[in-house]
């Protein structure tokens, strides 16, 4: 593995300290959950660890892939994960009210994670090969259903936020490739008349969004610790009592009391806040950090690179991951309607992690196969 820290070793620094703090954080804020439901308080933190090296597998596998080999099979990725989308709405695990996972036996599988990633690089390998199509209004169109398929599926499962994840992504990707600005603007403005649809017709997410307006609206948040978790009235008010608690430098190691059954997933949705409370604003702060650098790199090699499909799938990972933690940690700080979204490399999910780490493994193949370039 010689490659990688040649070609960017502070993309590498960033992705591995995120993971070794999401191991932490995940050993700390799972515990109370573990113990409850398994009767052991390492249950998830040893499913993270199994995820951790997979990842880091799939990482690795990432960095020696060669390019030609990811274009080839884009159509692939994509055609295989739409019939997993489809599948997984008759064969799939329900979890609370929501069928998103395939039932592995030892752990689960979830479709919508891996289509993240393979409807960039797909978007990547089409935007490149059609560029002229796309400009015409016929071949956009046509471009936008096979986008409207797997986001559709996904919304049945129901996952708004892993539509949302992808509907940022793909916009931002029409844009670098060239996209007529009159259709961005059509296919932005059909996003929100379709987001907003999925929230007025799901009675609790409109609760929620009345919820977080109510809250702005009065001026007010939760800051103080409930004294129990049945004084919680709302997931943003326990994790706003929990950053404040935490102050500038956080109660220590393992002493958050929210994850004490006041967050409802305090190792998945609401793993900032719980990073907030441990290790204070400071703590917090340094992990926006990370993931500014993880942003700044990723934007350097996309514009570092000469072949528009590594330059459109390195911007597609990059905001992939941005959006992902802005979402996550806006919700956590009062700033976004609750909603569930993991923090990337952070939060428990192994899906999440494992595509995470594979995405962060072409961001370091592309900026190896460029020789230096992007650094």
């Amino acid at each position: 593995m010689k490659k990688i820290p040649e070609a960017d070793t502070k993309l590498l620094l960033a992705i591995v300290v995120l993971v070794f703090c999401g191991v932490i954080m995940v050993l700390s804020a799972s515990m109370p959950s573990s113990f409850k439901r398994f009767n052991t308080p390492y249950s998830f933190f040893f499913k993270h660890l199994m995820w951790t090296a997979i990842g880091f597998g799939g990482l690795y596998a990432a960095v020696h892939v060669k390019t030609s080999f990811i274009r080839k099979n884009a159509r692939w990725f994509y055609i295989i994960m739409t019939a997993l989308l489809a599948a997984v709405l008759f064969f799939g695990r329900e979890i609370n009210g929501a069928r998103r996972w395939f039932d592995m036996g030892f752990t689960t599988f979830q479709p919508s994670e891996a289509m993240k990633v393979a409807m960039i690089i797909f978007l990547a390998d089409y935007l490149d090969r059609k560029k002229s199509r796309i400009r015409t209004p016929v071949g956009f169109a046509r471009l936008a259903a096979l986008i409207v398929i797997p986001l559709g599926l996904i919304l049945a499962q129901p996952d708004l936020g892993g539509v949302i994840v992808i509907m940022c992504v793909s916009l931002v990707m029409f844009f670098l490739a060239g996209v007529k600005f009159r259709y961005l603007a059509a296919v932005g403005l059909v996003c929100l008349a379709a987001s907003a649809a999925a929230i007025i017709v799901t009675p609790y997410r409109l609760a929620r969004v009345k919820n977080f307006a109510a809250t702005i609206s009065s001026g007010s948040a939760v800051t103080k610790t409930p004294a129990g978790p049945a004084d919680v009235e709302s997931q943003q008010g326990a994790a706003l009592a929990a950053l404040a608690r935490g102050g500038w430098f956080g109660a220590g190691p393992g002493s958050s009391r929210l994850k004490m059954f006041y967050l409802p997933e305090p190792h998945t949705d609401f793993v900032f806040a719980v990073i907030g409370e441990e290790f204070g604003y400071l703590g917090a702060a340094s992990v926006l950090g990370l993931f500014f650098l993880l942003f700044t790199r990723g934007i350097k090699i996309a514009a570092s690179s000469d072949d528009v499909f590594v330059s459109l799938t390195a911007a597609g990972i990059t905001v992939y991951f941005t959006v992902q933690a802005l979402f996550h940690i806006g919700v956590s700080c009062g700033l976004l309607p609750t909603k569930g979204l993991t923090l990337p490399f952070i939060s428990f999910g192994g899906s999440s992690l494992i595509f995470s780490l594979a995405a962060a493994g072409l961001l370091l193949n592309f900026s190896t196969r460029m020789g230096g370039r992007a650094r």
